[in-house]
């Protein structure tokens, strides 16, 4: 069941990266002064110049989690930042905003969300809403937390990598960039696992 779980997280993150069309003329290469395919102790090396505190090392079935925290990424404090390494070489970082006072969620995304324009232009961004709520209500930040709201905009480059930007049911604001083609590899890797499994 774990394993399951896994691969169908993989394929998710693989299908928010292939699903839609180009959106930006600019390459995604990465972020914070990393690049896609850096190594774990290249990582450390930079995050570490920039201040970032350690947090913990996970081993996950796709490989290795880093866990940072004292980092600043577009201007905004950082609560806790993943890199995630596959055979060595980072496939994904993803960027997790706490939003202190309430009623402030939807601006800070609002933020985020315009500085990332800024450099990529429009991404596909979509807000759903399920009854009795409705954009425009006043109430959208107690739909997204009930799981009633779905608030996100992605990013993809020729390259068919990707940044993703969301509000999740916690009102954590997540911000990921992804490698499609090194997740394709981890998720042809844990696939691959999974078969040996039976």
């Amino acid at each position: 069941m774990k394993m399951k779980k896994l691969t169908f997280f993989l394929i998710i993150m693989l299908f928010n990266s292939m699903a839609f069309s180009q959106t930006t003329d600019s390459l995604i290469n990465g972020a914070i002064g990393l690049k896609f395919g850096m190594s774990q102790s290249k990582v450390k090396t930079i995050i570490q110049s920039k201040g970032g505190i350690l947090d913990k090392t996970s081993n996950q079935e796709f490989g290795i989690c880093l866990t940072y925290k004292k980092l600043r990424f577009l201007s905004n404090d950082v609560y806790f930042t993943h890199f995630k390494f596959y055979k060595d070489s980072l496939f994904s970082i993803t960027f997790c905003f706490i939003v202190d006072a309430d009623g402030f969620t939807q601006a800070k995304y609002d933020a985020l969300k315009e500085k990332i324009e800024n450099k990529y232009g429009n991404g596909d961004c979509f807000r759903y809403f399920d009854s009795p709520y409705y954009d425009g209500d006043g109430y959208e930040m107690s739909a997204v937390s009930q799981g009633k709201a779905h608030i996100s905009c992605i990013w993809t480059d020729i390259n068919e990598n990707a940044i993703s930007l969301a509000i999740k049911e916690s009102l954590l604001i997540m911000l990921e960039y992804q490698s499609t083609n090194l997740i394709d590899k981890v998720i042809k890797n844990v696939e691959s696992k999974q078969m040996k499994d039976y």
